[in-house]
C-alpha cells in the first residue's frame, strides 16, 4: 500500500512509524511517501493518507476516513479534536483576536483547515471579512508561520495547536484560540478492500506506546464522514475550491 502524507514535516516521525506498524501488524508491504497533489487519491497513485479535515471533505466521495490521533493534553477532553491557536511574538502588544485589526496575518495554505477555512469562519462570527488584516498572505507550513511572526516579519498566525505543542519556537505566546475542530483523519481509497480497512483500524488500536507519547497522541480515535460535518457545511458556506 502507498500511504502520503500532506501534513507537517514535523509530524512525520509519527506517520512513518504508524504506517511501519500498519504494515508489520497486517503482514503487507507499505511505504509513506510525501504527497503533492490530492488528486493523487483519485488516479490511484495513493491508497491511503494523513490530510486535513477540508481535502477530506472534498474527497469524501473516494476516500474514507478511518481514525484520527487524539492528543495526550486535558484541553482535548479525549477527543479526536484540535484548535487553532492565534499567536504572536512575545513583546506584540496584542492580548486578544480584536486587538489585531489591521495587522499582518499570515497562514500555511488555503488548504488548511486548522490556518484557514476556521479563520474565515472566525472572521465572520466577528461580521468581518479578511480585510479585518492588513496583509493576509499564505506562506507554506504552519512551522514557517511560527518563524516569520516570531521574527516579527508577520504579526500574527493561527497555529495547529497539537503541532504548536511538538515545536512552538521560543519568542511565541498565545493570545487566543478558535476550536475545537476535528482533527486530520487517516483516510484509505473506496478502491482498498473492506477488510483492509478494517485491518488498518485494529493495527491503530494496538499502536505502539512510545510512538504515541514521542507525538503527545493518547490513542487512535475511530472517526466517520458524519465527524467532519462541520468542516463541511464551513466550507460550503464560504465556498472554497
Amino acid at each position: 500500500m502507498r500511504f502520503a502524507t500532506f501534513l507537517s514535516p514535523s509530524l512525520e516521525f509519527f506517520y512513518r512509524g504508524t504506517v511501519d506498524h500498519i504494515a508489520k501488524t497486517l503482514g503487507i508491504e507499505a511505504e509513506l511517501v510525501v504527497g503533492e497533489d490530492y488528486e493523487g487519491f483519485r488516479s490511484g497513485e495513493y491508497d491511503a493518507g494523513f490530510i486535513c479535515g477540508l481535502p477530506y471533505v472534498r474527497l469524501a466521495d473516494v476516500v474514507d476516513p478511518i481514525a484520527a490521533p487524539v492528543v495526550d493534553e486535558p484541553r482535548y477532553g479525549d477527543r479526536p479534536v484540535y484548535f487553532s491557536d492565534v499567536v504572536v511574538a512575545h513583546d506584540h502588544p496584542a492580548v486578544c483576536f480584536r486587538d489585531l485589526r489591521g495587522a499582518a496575518w499570515c497562514y500555511n495554505e488555503p488548504n488548511s483547515h486548522s490556518g484557514y477555512l476556521t479563520v474565515l469562519n472566525h472572521l465572520a462570527s466577528m461580521g468581518e471579512t479578511p480585510g479585518f488584516f492588513g496583509r493576509f498572505d499564505a506562506v507554506g507550513f504552519h512551522t514557517t508561520s511560527m518563524d516569520l511572526v516570531a521574527e516579527g516579519v508577520y504579526d500574527a498566525s493561527a497555529i495547529d495547536s497539537h503541532l504548536l505543542a511538538l515545536v512552538k519556537p521560543d519568542g511565541l505566546r498565545v493570545i487566543d484560540t478558535i476550536g475545537p475542530s476535528p482533527v486530520q483523519p487517516l483516510v484509505v481509497s473506496k478502491r482498498v478492500p473492506r477488510d483492509v480497512h478494517s485491518g488498518i483500524a485494529a493495527a491503530l488500536a494496538s499502536m505502539p506506546q512510545l510512538l504515541l507519547r514521542e507525538a503527545r497522541v493518547a490513542r487512535w480515535a475511530p472517526v466517520t464522514d458524519e465527524t467532519y460535518e462541520p468542516i463541511r457545511a464551513m466550507s460550503a458556506r464560504f465556498h472554497t475550491p
